[in-house]
């Protein structure tokens, strides 16, 4: 071949790959870039419940990894973007400049491991709020497809089949934990990333594959629409969330939590969203009462309005923003116990719209903080509780068993009459773990006499997370789930802290009572709330005499559930996942940075392009 016709052929635009004894195309392998690009969608989707629109900070990796298994990059440029992104990615999550001081680098590090920790057990509303779970996602997924892009850039079918296997993982990722919960799509997304990778250098090839796919799945979703996943990794075989059973069972979770829409209430206000509620104790857990309705005033309880929109919840129970006073809805509707109204015959159907009307108490934390802990007993029914043969009590005569008991903090007399008795010291109790709860409740109530001071306390004790974790991945339920909490497991979810705190508070003389229903879920809108299977919950209401029952939230932030800081009365300014002083990156900043370097980057493979276009010429002229 002469010099000129290899001149012409560059002169069009024909890269050729030139040796010593032939010349040959260099094959397009942009069908596979739009593979990486389909991965990463799927991925960004699938981890969408979790990390929100915090994921589009990984875009810049998404290029550089199309970038590369395009051909349009060299390994060693790979693998400078992947040192580079790590520290990108934390600057992308809004964590401050402070993080990368040579005194900060182990808590940095360590800090990631939690973040990577909290993405492994998938903490959808509270995730997205934490910088260091941000962190962590956007330099995991990040890396692995810059990777991916680097393994691509190599020769051979190996190398082509681990940069494929390596562009899916944060997918399967999502997939194994269950964040992928709109699944209809996915095989169908994974096959056309498929046919991508697989036809390089035949664009028309795989531009018919992916539209024979489209078309099919297309097809498949009209008339059959599928909703369960589409591949199960058999790691969780539970049913999908429909119904919430109120019952305090402290075991493990009955049902798979994914997300999924449950209910859409209409309210003015923010609130828990209640269905049931628990006033008995009897030395195992909270159950509802034998007696009837509550019988306790509530002078500063207003009227609150709401409309309820059944998207797949199916309980009769319905849920309110406090104690129900009425209702309309397409079904008849009955009080029951534990303060709850249920629709019969029936369990309402998806789009039955119903409106609750209920009272609801209005009060600051500066009223409350003045009323004392009340030591009437006409609120004896809230601070007892029924102990068991398993923790006697200890009687003068030497004798025990199970009785009721009435806590009287304030007197520290021991009643004995009618079965009841008074806690008088721990030691009455015989040295058993009751006794060591019981002393626990008083040291925190300890040189205070107003009421919120103890439940500021008690939420406080349980809110250190050196102390306790909250998981939902528990054992079965012993026959004293709530003080093995307390004093040996140390781990549970929201049924055990509110029981914790329930049993403390009572211990200490507070009217208390667990309740379960809904979290406030997520506002769409101006006043409407979207309540997914992640808000089933449980909390406490707290009686403060002359205001009424008041809730309070004992769970720490960790839980799906999504409970705005204007229900908690003692939440805390913001600043999480703040480690280190020092200035954030604007992100006008970043993407100025982003723009220049990308600018620096194409002038380079100009420069270099144009070097390597000279070369092959020479050499033909030789």
């Amino acid at each position: 071949m002469s010099a000129g016709s290899v001149q012409a052929r560059l002169a069009r635009g024909n890269w050729l790959q030139v040796t010593s004894s032939r010349v040959r195309p260099r094959e397009p392998r942009w069908t596979r870039a739009a593979g990486m690009v389909v991965f990463a969608g799927m991925a960004i989707a699938a981890w969408w419940p979790v990390l929100g629109k915090t994921l589009f900070a990984v875009a810049p990796a998404v290029a550089m990894g199309g970038i590369l298994v395009a051909g349009r990059a060299r390994p060693r440029t790979g693998l400078v973007a992947l040192v580079l992104w790590i520290p990108v990615a934390l600057l992308l999550a809004g964590l401050p400049t402070g993080v990368f001081r040579p005194g900060e680098l182990a808590s940095t590090a360590r800090a990631l491991g939690a973040g990577w920790h909290t993405l492994g057990v998938s903490h959808r509303s509270t995730t997205a709020e934490d910088p260091w779970a941000v962190a962590a996602a956007l330099a995991a997924f990040g890396s692995t497809w810059i990777m991916a892009g680097v393994v691509a850039t190599q020769r051979g079918r190996v190398a082509a089949g681990l940069s494929y296997v390596m562009a899916g993982v944060p997918f399967v990722a999502a997939a194994i934990l269950g964040n992928a919960t709109d699944t209809a799509w996915h095989g169908a997304a994974l096959l056309a990333a498929t046919v991508l990778w697989s036809t390089r250098g035949r664009p028309l090839l795989a531009m018919a594959g992916v539209a024979l796919i489209a078309t099919a799945a297309l097809g498949a979703a009209v008339t059959v629409g599928p909703t369960d996943r589409w591949l199960s990794f058999g790691g969780d075989q539970r049913s999908a969330f429909d119904e919430l059973d109120t019952q305090q069972s402290y075991g493990p979770l009955q049902n798979r939590r994914t997300g999924a829409t449950m209910l859409e209430v209409t309210a003015a206000q923010p609130a828990l969203w209640r269905m049931q509620v628990f006033d008995r104790f009897d030395g195992s857990g909270f159950g509802v009462s034998r007696f009837g309705s509550n019988d306790l005033p509530e002078p500063k309880a207003r009227s609150v309005k709401t409309s309820v929109k059944v998207v797949g919840l199916k309980n009769r129970l319905i849920v309110s923003a406090g104690q129900v006073t009425s209702v309309k809805a397409p079904q008849s509707h009955r009080p029951i116990s534990g303060e709850a109204t249920e629709l019969f015959p029936d369990a309402p159907k998806k789009g039955d719209v119903y409106a609750v009307q209920s009272e609801v108490v209005d009060a600051t934390e500066a009223q409350l903080a003045k009323v004392p802990v009340p030591s009437d007993p006409k609120y004896e029914r809230w601070v007892r509780f029924f102990a068991p043969p398993l923790l006697p009590i200890a009687r003068d005569d030497g004798s025990g068993g199970g009785r009721f008991l009435r806590i009287n903090p304030t007197t520290g007399e021991t009643i004995d009459g009618s079965g009841y008795a008074g806690y008088g010291e721990a030691d009455d109790y015989g040295g058993t773990p009751l006794g060591t709860v019981l002393s626990l409740s008083r040291q925190l109530a300890k040189g205070t006499t107003s009421e919120l001071e103890v439940v500021r306390r008690v939420e406080a004790y349980l809110d250190d997370p050196d102390r306790f974790t909250y998981t939902t991945d528990v054992g079965p339920a012993s026959s004293q789930p709530i003080v093995d909490f307390l004093l040996t497991t140390h781990r549970g979810y929201c049924q055990h802290f509110a029981g914790a705190a329930a049993l403390l508070l009572r211990l200490a003389g507070v009217p208390t009572r667990v309740v379960a229903g809904f979290a406030t879920g997520e506002l769409e809108g101006t006043d409407t709330y979207k309540v997914t299977d992640e808000d089933a919950h449980a909390w406490i209401e707290v009686y403060f005499p002359g205001y009424g029952w008041v809730p309070f939230n004992p769970t720490p932030a960790a839980a799906e559930a999504v409970v705005p800081a204007s229900l908690d009365l003692f939440a805390a300014p913001s600043g999480k996942g703040s480690v280190a002083a020092g200035a954030a990156l604007p992100g006008g900043g970043l993407v100025l940075l982003a723009a220049l370097g990308g600018g620096w980057w194409l002038l380079r493979r100009r420069r270099r392009f144009g070097s390597a276009a000279a070369q092959p010429a020479a050499a033909a002229q030789l």
